[in-house]
């Protein structure tokens, strides 16, 4: 029998993350590639009593279908989570529940996107977006990561030569792959850029709450002033991962678009977890929880930071976020981090290679490390073979 797929499913780029997952699940290697929670950080006797809770003051209500923006009170209460944190002022139309962040770039991508149109990409990104975006065969217009953020002045000068952008696509805290924070100045440029030159940027927004160490920055959205932010985050790293509960804070009008394309792809999310998130922040154990996490983060960061500075290479670059799940590294430019890549595996360590976060594929000499699910024994063992192998 003979498949006609279409043209958009040869598109889907399968191979990498599956080469990943397949590795990462082998006991005896140890990954700093996966960008996965702390198992042990998981508060499973919390989630327990919550969902003990919500089956018994929801009972049958918890397990039916609901509203496909959301529930109506899991909605409101996450607005109020957001005032409250950021001084905003939602209401529960602004909110709207994703079956996982990846959804939302998905529904976002439907709503907005036709082939061959523009969008603008710090260069690295986030990988899961790109796979998205790359299913619509986009002009990539991508802009140099700094230490401080994207470069804003690069921006700027691609912004004035290249009319009709549909977005600007950004990770504001901790990025993936970088862990760099985009500092407060170049946030309200940002802002103060899409105004001027008429699109939208999508802040996702998912590392916020894992600082260990510095002051916190304000989304970008607490400057939005015409409703051009579209702010996306997740309990996926600061509950559990598999309950599948993330957001989109946007103005009404988008959500309501967004919800029209949900409906079609999943009608609703998970219902009993909404209703355990909303528990969990009404029960007001969001805080405890992130200090939990951190507390297991941070000297695992701290280990890594010491095994780079210890065993690679003196002319190698790598990132000291203040926060998140990751260290970006930037090696000599006459390495091949996927070839690197194979060697490692037979020394059963893992980590991803850089190229998969550039639009372009067009830098080979750097990598994604991550610490968050990694003891701090085997995080100094990983980084000492890899540290052998670029040697």
């Amino acid at each position: 029998m003979k498949l006609h797929f279409s043209k958009r499913a040869k598109l889907f780029k399968t191979d990498a993350l599956k080469q990943l997952l397949s590795v990462v699940s082998k006991p005896d290697i140890i990954s700093l590639a996966g960008g996965m929670p702390a198992p042990e950080s998981f508060p499973v006797e919390l989630i327990q009593k919550l969902s003990a809770k919500v089956l018994n003051d929801k009972k049958a209500l918890a397990l039916q279908y609901n509203k496909t923006p959301g529930i109506d009170e899991v909605r409101e209460t996450l607005a109020n989570w957001l005032n409250k944190q950021y001084g905003w002022k939602l209401s529960a139309e602004n909110v709207m529940i994703t079956t996982g962040s990846t959804q939302a770039f998905d529904l976002i991508a439907k709503i907005f996107l036709d082939f061959n149109d523009k969008i603008v990409l710090e260069d690295p990104s986030y990988m899961g977006a790109l796979w998205c975006f790359d299913t619509y065969k986009l002009n990539y217009i991508t802009v140099k990561s700094e230490a401080d953020g994207i470069d804003i002045n690069e921006l700027e000068d691609k912004l004035k030569s290249n009319k009709k952008i549909k977005f600007l696509y950004i990770v504001s805290n901790f990025q993936n792959p970088t862990g760099r924070v985009i500092e407060l100045s170049k946030r309200r440029q940002l802002i103060d850029l899409a105004n001027k030159y008429d699109f939208l940027i999508i802040e996702d927004d998912p590392y916020c709450h894992l600082r260990f160490e510095g002051k916190a920055v304000p989304p970008m959205k607490t400057f939005d002033t015409e409703g051009r932010i579209i702010y996306l985050s997740t309990f996926s790293k600061i509950l559990a991962p598999g309950l599948r509960v993330a957001y989109i804070a946007a103005d009404k009008e988008i959500i309501s678009w967004l919800a029209n394309a949900k409906e079609s792809a999943d009608l609703s999310s998970n219902t009993i977890s909404q209703y355990i998130v909303n528990e969990y922040i009404k029960g007001e154990y969001v805080e405890d929880q992130i200090k939990k996490i951190v507390k297991i983060y941070k000297p695992r960061y701290k280990t890594m930071l010491k095994s780079l500075s210890k065993y690679f290479p003196k002319n190698s670059y790598w990132t000291e976020p203040e926060g998140g799940m990751f260290t970006w590294v930037e090696l000599d430019e006459a390495i091949d981090t996927e070839k690197l890549y194979s060697k490692a595996i037979e020394h059963n360590v893992a980590f991803v290679p850089g190229v998969h976060f550039y639009a372009h594929k067009d830098v080979k000499n750097t990598m994604r490390l991550n610490f968050s699910n990694v003891p701090e024994e085997n995080i100094e063992k990983g980084i000492k073979i890899l540290g052998k192998l670029l040697k």
